[in-house]
């Protein structure tokens, strides 16, 4: 009971806080392509995320695309690739972060606030966000 508390309060939530003066604004959620053991974190934050906003993009890949490919809440862009061959890790990466900040331009007019779950490892679409002066959330896991 403590916890719910604390969340309809949103003093514990800074960005829940920030976001509560103005609960109604375009939302964007870029992942990079998730596993299966993702699933049931970026569900959740995506369903948290549809009430915030009035218009939600997502961008992810592999798990997250077969899960949300059908979604018609939410505007969707799919990124896969596979993490196969260890001589093709680094460039299948770096396709992915290229494909990843492409679709950030293309959905640039429909997002006013981006969050980058597990965003350390999405420096380049973070970048590219900023350039397009669009507010950038970084959430991490633990």
């Amino acid at each position: 009971m403590v916890t719910k508390s604390l969340f309809l309060n949103c003093n514990f939530f800074p960005v829940l806080k920030s976001m509560k003066a103005y609960p109604k604004i375009k939302i964007g959620l870029c992942t990079t392509p998730i596993k299966m053991a993702s699933i049931q974190p970026l569900t959740q934050l995506v369903e948290i995320l549809l009430r915030l906003s009035t218009k939600f993009t997502l961008i992810t890949g592999n798990a997250g695309y077969n899960l949300f490919s059908e979604d018609f809440r939410l505007t969707f862009f799919g990124v896969t690739y596979s993490m196969d061959r260890e001589l093709l890790k680094i460039p299948r990466y770096l396709l992915g972060q290229l494909l990843t900040s492409i679709w950030i331009i293309k959905s640039s007019r429909e997002v006013e606030k981006w969050f980058f779950l597990g965003g350390q490892r999405s420096l380049f679409p973070i970048f590219i966000a900023k350039l397009l002066k669009k507010s950038t959330i970084i959430v991490m896991g633990g």
